[in-house]
């Protein structure tokens, strides 16, 4: 009887402690916000942040103009274990190159397979779109929240990947991750953004 109750209690821990997990992921007020860098974004603890500014040609998606990358965040796989999610990242990048600025809100990829969309951040107007870069048995889905503020192009970007199935052997058990799932969390991640 002693056993049956400790087990049961154990059980009731466990559930506990995941639900309390998936509120963590929900609860953008508990998480730390960022060195402010001329912005500030806020990220589950559990999450990598690197933040020194790099000059970069990739500062933002499908862009080959000088440009920086000023912030990363590394999403682990654990968030979505047993599943073929291969990880995301959440970058932010700014470019003053006139050419960038000029060309900031367009799309960057090949409609009509992009979608877009206008949404708020942090009480300014971006335009947001989504495409995706398939691999022979890799996916990536890029979403790109674009503003021109202070006369730089900014953008605020998350890239998830995935892994085709049929790569892994069929007694790991793996299942489809959960793609509304993972981009409803980085959502709420970008959502946090603010100009400083």
């Amino acid at each position: 009887m002693k056993l049956r109750s400790w087990v049961l209690g154990m059980a009731a821990a466990l559930a506990a402690s995941a639900a309390n997990a998936a509120d963590y992921y929900a609860n953008v007020n508990a998480w730390p916000v960022s060195p402010d860098f001329g912005f500030t974004i806020s990220a589950p603890i559990d999450f990598e942040g690197m933040g020194a500014p790099q000059d970069a040609t990739d500062w933002r998606w499908n862009s080959s103009d000088p440009g920086q990358v000023l912030y990363e965040i590394v999403v682990p796989r654990a968030i979505a274990s047993q599943t073929n999610f291969a990880g995301a990242t959440i970058t932010v990048g700014m470019s003053g190159n006139p050419k960038s600025v000029a060309n900031c809100l367009a799309p960057a990829g090949a409609p009509p397979d992009e979608k877009s969309w206008k949404q708020k951040i942090g009480g300014v107007e971006f335009a947001a779109f989504r495409d995706s870069d398939d691999g022979m048995s890799h996916y990536h889905e890029i979403t790109s929240f674009r503003a021109v503020h202070g006369g730089q192009c900014w953008a605020v970007e998350y890239m998830i990947a995935s892994t085709s199935l049929g790569v892994y052997p069929p007694e790991y058990g793996l299942k489809p991750f959960d793609m509304a799932r993972v981009r409803g969390l980085m959502d709420r991640i970008v959502a946090t953004f603010k100009f400083g």
